[in-house]
């Protein structure tokens, strides 16, 4: 019995490949690309905002610690309301691992931003700076009632 092997049927590599086999055409990667570019239209805006959201919410946090810790010092040192507290007398309320808590300034803390936290009297609650609430003004609508009492 013999052994026929025939090498008839293999194509060389230099060929063109099948119809099958072939890559995407132009239009198919330019519909990709448009595809991309609105998806990334729509999600942009949308984590812009949530972005300035998170930012505002924290500095909110941040500016409520401080009104809190104000009362908590007029009422371990029984001060009266027209007292303003330094920095100083405040740190010692806040949480020791807070940003405001290693704060170095002296006479205001500073938001995020660098802006100052404007302390005001032991009556009257911290107030944000304006160049921190116009920020957000554009981001988040209505922002002015989120700010409530802490915004002039």
């Amino acid at each position: 019995m013999r052994l026929h092997i025939s090498f008839s049927n293999f194509e060389a590599s230099n060929h063109r490949q099948p119809k099958n086999q072939r890559g995407f055409t132009l239009v198919e990667i330019m519909i990709v690309v448009a595809i991309i570019g609105l998806l990334a239209a729509i999600a942009i805006p949308n984590f812009v905002r949530a972005r300035a959201r998170s930012q505002a919410t924290a500095t909110l946090q941040e500016v409520k610690l401080v009104d809190e810790a104000k009362h908590q010092f007029a009422i371990e040192y029984n001060k009266p309301g027209n007292y303003t507290p330094k920095v100083a007398e405040i740190r010692p309320y806040l949480n020791p691992t807070s940003r405001l808590y290693n704060t170095t300034q002296i006479s205001n803390f500073r938001d995020m931003f660098g802006n100052a936290i404007l302390m005001g009297d032991l009556d009257t609650p911290p107030l944000i700076d304006d160049a921190t609430r116009d920020m957000f003004l554009s981001a988040i609508p209505n922002s002015a009632a989120l700010w409530g009492i802490y915004a002039r």
